[in-house]
């Protein structure tokens, strides 16, 4: 496929945010984190054991340049097993960009203006990153999705890329909406239970060049390898006292120079369908309802007619109740299992949880928070196998946790999060033990 050199737009961001930095004293902020411990499973029959040491953590910083220019930056380190030796080489460990990005700034009477361009995971729906910064509010996300590799929580929707954007946040109302344009890889999902020619043709004619290109055996590469896609994201969002919406829904195309044995400046014959919604009814100080829904590349046949096969599919609900001594939240998710190395509390991606804790233990520093999660979790379940007739509940692997909780604050820019995690993994078939112990740290400059 045709390399897309977008490091050209950041290098004429980049001189354009050195001439900023020439004319105003820049301010810098940020924050660092990490994740370390210990996870062992333990056979009850006899087996073999396996022990982990996973260590996770993210770098984030913010340039303030001028009243109208900031750039941000963000990297995360993500080790399922820490070694020394190959920190940077294995795939077991891996340091990925979380975020590059440069942020032109317009005030006017009625509204500001926010013009960016950006590399890696920006403002991701689900991640809180794109309320916080618009709106200045506090994570509305579930605590179960908590992580240690980036500086907000896990998305619903997970999209990485380079491109522009540009959002509106208008003065007198709090409303913020806007459009993204960025070209990513994805990987196409066929909506339908039989795939056209056109589709077939489209993906073999990827598999071909991904092969030609990385010197490969063109039949060892799945059609389902990731293609690069040219996307544009439509995006509306507003806070209130009784609600709060983050709405996003977006196009893709696969990007191709050739059609037809000739060479063309751009095909497009396939179109994907992606979106997202995080949605908060209440408040944190009410008995609240959060949803949170993600469907990403969906191909869209002319017909429209097709099915769904779950993969493409990810959610989390969840009822908050807050009695007078404590709150429980009662969770219910299906998420995308490549996520799962990079969350702090859930191991399976498809599952359900209770939760009950304390937030409000007033220590000298500010307030201490004291929980427990019961979790549960499945393997090989996708949410849409359970409306089929002949599905068979006997070949899904059931898993049971409990999970003690702390988060304390240490003087007034960190905080400290311990937790224990003890539970059953394969509980019908073969069970084995599994122990977790982890502590995390945050800190702000």
């Amino acid at each position: 496929m045709k390399k897309f050199k977008l490091n050209r737009i950041f290098l004429l961001a980049a001189l354009f945010a050195a001439m900023t930095a020439a004319q105003a004293a820049p301010s810098f902020s940020g924050e660092v984190g990490g994740c370390a411990g210990i996870d062992a499973d333990i056979a009850l029959g006899g087996g073999d054991n396996d022990f982990r040491v996973p260590l996770t953590g993210f770098a984030a910083v913010q340039a303030n340049l001028a009243e109208w220019c900031v750039a941000r930056g963000e990297i995360a380190l993500n080790a399922t097993n820490f070694n020394f030796e190959d920190v940077f080489s294995s795939a077991r460990a891996a340091i990925k960009l979380n975020e590059l990005s440069v942020v032109l700034i317009r005030r006017a009477f009625t509204a500001s203006s926010f013009f960016s361009a950006f590399l890696g995971s920006y403002e991701q729906i689900g991640s809180d990153a794109f309320l916080m910064r618009q709106f200045g509010i506090e994570p509305i996300s579930s605590r179960l999705a908590k992580s240690a590799v980036n500086l907000t929580g896990m998305p619903i929707l997970a999209r990485r890329g380079g491109g522009l954007s540009y959002i509106v946040n208008f003065d007198k109302a709090p409303i913020a909406t806007g459009a993204y344009v960025y070209v990513g890889k994805s990987k196409l999902t066929d909506w339908t239970k039989e795939k056209s020619d056109l589709a077939e043709a489209l993906e073999n004619y990827v598999r071909l060049k991904t092969a030609e290109e990385a010197g490969e055996d063109p039949d060892e590469l799945s059609s389902d390898d990731p293609v690069w896609t040219l996307n544009v994201d439509a995006r509306f969002s507003f806070v209130s006292n009784i609600a709060t919406l983050d709405f996003l829904f977006g196009v893709g195309t696969p990007i191709q120079d050739r059609y037809n044995d000739s060479n063309v400046v751009l095909v497009i014959d396939t179109i994907t369908m992606h979106g997202g919604i995080n949605f908060l009814l209440g408040s944190k100080f009410t008995h609240s309802l959060l949803i949170q829904a993600g469907m990403k590349d969906v191909v869209v046949k002319g017909d429209g007619a097709g099915i769904l096969k779950g993969d493409e599919l990810t959610f989390l609900v969840e009822p908050r109740i807050n009695f007078k001594k404590f709150k429980t939240n009662l969770t219910l998710f299906a998420l995308d299992e490549n996520n799962m190395g990079e969350f702090m509390y859930l191991p399976h991606p498809t599952g359900g949880a209770l939760t009950f804790y304390k937030d409000d233990i007033e220590l000298k520093n500010g307030f201490m928070t004291l929980g427990i999660h019961f979790i549960g979790g499945f393997d090989k379940l996708r949410v849409l196998d359970l409306r089929e007739s002949g599905f068979d509940f006997n070949n899904v692997i059931v898993n049971a946790y409990a999970t003690p909780f702390v988060d304390v604050p240490i003087g007034a820019t960190a905080r400290l999060e311990a937790m224990t995690q003890i539970g059953v993994k394969d509980i019908t078939n073969d069970p084995s033990l599994n122990v977790k112990v982890t502590v995390s740290a945050r800190k702000k400059f």
